[in-house]
This record gives structure tokens, sequence and C-alpha cells, in this order.
């Protein structure tokens, strides 16, 4: 038995492979599984322990969460599985800019991200599921703003349904 549990020790170290992998590396692979859409990984995830609720900047200085990246990719079932995990709805991030985003937007929450993305569906599931749809980011943009700027008219309707204003 001894020989064998060496054997497997030296086989782990070889390929690299830990017996733990680190909360970041979790929230890691979470973030990927919904990146991607793959639900059977995200439940995996969760199951092992990833936090639903973890930031991470997929490499970069900790900023959304599983939640948010599902929703602006429009995995709709990922999200009303992350949201039955305890996701937060309405929680932002805290995106520090690049080419796609300049400094001093942080804030977007979930909603935001599925309505900038033209994601109905996930934004519906999101209201139903008690997303404020008034969050304003730290520069005052909303998802009615967005869905006005991007001319989305169904979007528009859907946000005004549920309360946004002006």
């Amino acid at each position: 038995m001894f020989l064998l549990v060496r054997i497997l020790f030296i086989l782990f170290i070889s390929f690299g492979i830990s017996a733990q992998e680190s909360a970041e590396d979790i929230a890691e692979d979470l973030i990927e599984a919904c990146m991607v859409g793959d639900i059977k990984s995200v439940k995996h995830h969760l199951s092992n322990g990833a936090k639903v609720n973890a930031k991470t900047g997929y490499g970069k200085t900790p900023s959304r969460t599983a939640i948010m990246w599902a929703a602006s990719r429009g995995k709709k079932e990922i999200v009303r599985l992350l949201i039955e995990s305890g996701a937060e709805i309405n929680s932002q991030d805290d995106w520090k800019g690049n080419m796609t985003r300049p400094e001093g937007t942080e804030g977007w929450t979930p909603l935001i991200f599925a309505a900038d993305s033209d994601h109905e569906d996930v934004v519906e599931i999101l209201i139903e599921n008690g997303a404020d749809v008034n969050v304003k980011t730290k520069s005052g943009v909303t998802a009615l703003s967005l869905a006005k700027l991007w001319r989305n008219d169904v979007m528009i309707k859907l946000l005004k349904r549920a309360g946004a204003k002006e």
C-alpha cells in the first residue's frame, strides 16, 4: 500500500497535479465553464467547493463573478443555476479598464452585462429573480441607457415594464 501511495505521489508531482486546487484556480475553472456554457462543469465546480460569488478577472485584477460572465455570454441555464446556488444577482464589478471599457466604468451588474449584449432572455430571468433595473455604474450607466444606446426596442420595453427609470 505504501508503495502505491508513493508511486501516485510521484506521478502527481511529475505531471504538475496538486492534491488540492487553490480557491483562485477553482474560481477560474468555474468562470471558464460559465463563459463557454458548460453547465455540467459548472455543476461539478459548484459541488466541489467553487464559491459562486468569487470575483475573478480571468487572470487580471479580480473584478467579475461567474453570473456576470454567464449573463454577458447569454448562458441562461447557467444564470438560473448560479441564482439557485446563491449568486448575488445585483453584484457589481470593479473593472479597472481596458480597450473595451475605460477606467471609471466600474459597477456593471449581471443585468447590465446581459442588456449590453442583447440577451433579453437572460434579462428576463434576472428581473424575475429580483435584479434591480435601476442600478447605476460609477459613470452613471444603466441597463436602460445601454438598451437606448444600442436602439434595442425590445430591451427598452422589457426594462421599462420592470420599472426602469429614465
